[in-house]
C-alpha cells in the first residue's frame, strides 16, 4: 500500500511531490505505531522518520530512500524499500525490543546520497556510536528476482583512504536469520557469489546507495535487495518501474525477513 502510493505521485524529483510524499509516509509510520515521526528539513531536502522505543538506548536503523530520478515513479527504486521498512517496522512493535529501532527514509538518495549525508552530519558522535547498523532497503519485491542479496559495495574512508565493506559480523547475522525463516540470502549475486565479491573486492565500485553514508561515517551498514550485482531489475531508473511489477507476496516475505533480521541483531 505504502509502495503504491508513493508511486501514485509519479516521478518524486520536485520538491512539491517530494513534499507530499513524506507527508504520506509520515502518516504511515503513526499508523504503523511508531513514535517521535518527524519530517526533518535539511537542506532543501525532507527526511522521514521515528522510533519503536527498546530498553536500550543503542539503535538498529532500517533505512530507504523515497525519491526518484525524473521519468520514473519509482516503484521499485525505492518506494517498495520505504514499503516494506514501515510494514517490518509494525511487525516489530508486537514484541518488546532491548534496541530502539529507528526508520529513516531519506531524500535525495538519487542525487547524491544529499539525505542521508546531511541526517548523519547532524549526530553528535555519542549518538552515532549507537548505532549498532543500518539495514538499507533498495529495489524490493521484484518478481524475476534470482533471490534476496545482501550487498555492501566498498567506499573510501574519508579520513584515512582506507575501504570499508559491511563487517563479517553484520553479514552473518543477516544470513543466519534468512535461513531461519527460510528466505535465503545471498552476497552480491544470487547465481554467482564468489565471481561477484571478487569483482568487488578487486575494483572500485560507484553504486550510491545510502548505505555508503553510513559506512564512511563508520557506522555498519549493508543494502538488502532483489536485484544483485550482475543482475538488475530491467525497470531501473525507467518509466515502466510501476507499482503493477511489485509482488505483494514477494514484498510479505520480505517484510518478514527485515523483521527476523532486526530481530537476530537485536
Amino acid at each position: 500500500e505504502v509502495a503504491a502510493s508513493l508511486a501514485a505521485l509519479g516521478p518524486r524529483s520536485e520538491a512539491k511531490v517530494r513534499e507530499r510524499a513524506a507527508g504520506l509516509l509520515a502518516a504511515a509510520l503513526r499508523r504503523a505505531g511508531l513514535e517521535q515521526v518527524r519530517a526533518l528539513r535539511q537542506g532543501g531536502l525532507i527526511n522521514v522518520e521515528g522510533v519503536l522505543p527498546g530498553e536500550a538506548p543503542e539503535e538498529i536503523v532500517l533505512s530507504a530512500h523515497y525519491d526518484s530520478v525524473p521519468g520514473s515513479p519509482g516503484a521499485g527504486d525505492d518506494a517498495s524499500g520505504c514499503g516494506v521498512a514501515v510494514a517490518a517496522a509494525a511487525e516489530l512493535r508486537r514484541t518488546p525490543l532491548r534496541h530502539t529501532v529507528r526508520v529513516l527514509l531519506f531524500d535525495g538518495e538519487e542525487t547524491g546520497r544529499r539525505g542521508s549525508q546531511a541526517w548523519l552530519a547532524t549526530l553528535a558522535p555519542e549518538a552515532r556510536d549507537r548505532v549498532l547498523a543500518d539495514l538499507n532497503l533498495e529495489m524490493v519485491g521484484w518478481s524475476g528476482s534470482g533471490g534476496a542479496v545482501i550487498q555492501s559495495f566498498p567506499v573510501r574512508h574519508p579520513a584515512t583512504g582506507e575501504r570499508r565493506q559491511a563487517p563479517g559480523w553484520l553479514v552473518h547475522a543477516l544470513l543466519k536469520s534468512g535461513e531461519a525463516i527460510e528466505w535465503p540470502f545471498a552476497f552480491a549475486d544470487n547465481r554467482v557469489p564468489l565471481l561477484a565479491q571478487l569483482v568487488l573486492r578487486s575494483a572500485r565500485i560507484l553504486y550510491g546507495s545510502d548505505s555508503e553514508s553510513f559506512l564512511m561515517r563508520d557506522v555498519p551498514s549493508v543494502i538488502l535487495s532483489d536485484s544483485s550485482f550482475l543482475a538488475e531489475d530491467p525497470a531501473y531508473h525507467r518509466p515502466i518501474d510501476v507499482a503493477a511489477r511489485l509482488d505483494s507476496q514477494r514484498l510479505e516475505r520480505w517484510t518478514q525477513a527485515t523483521a527476523a533480521a532486526v530481530r537476530r541483531l537485536d
